[in-house]
């Protein structure tokens, strides 16, 4: 973490990048396997990072984003409620009757 703090402060860009794309493959989010304990510390570290030390990212914060919005996909499909492909489906579907919006 200090590291990335450094190098963020400092506007060391591939040092900081290589940091943080580390830090984001540690957390497993994009594998197929099973989720520990020690790539739940990697994500509430990177969550740490990106709260205390947002500014000094950069574009480093692509990383973040995406993990954050792979975390979400797990919880949804955990929970079983619409995907986004779901949520923008088109309103025209065969079999489904488009209801208007009350004003």
């Amino acid at each position: 973490m200090h590291a990335i703090r450094i190098s963020g402060h400092f506007e060391i860009h591939d040092v900081r990048n290589a940091f943080v794309s580390s830090l984001s493959k540690f957390t497993q989010v994009s594998a197929n396997k099973e989720i520990k304990q020690k790539n739940i510390n990697c994500i509430r570290e990177l969550l740490n990072l990106a709260i205390h030390d947002g500014d000094c990212l950069r574009d480093s914060w692509s990383y973040v984003l995406d993990c954050i919005s792979k975390i979400d996909h797990m919880r949804v499909l955990g929970l079983g409620d619409l995907t986004d492909s779901e949520y923008f489906q088109s309103e025209s579907a065969p079999g489904k009757e488009v209801q208007p919006i009350n004003q």
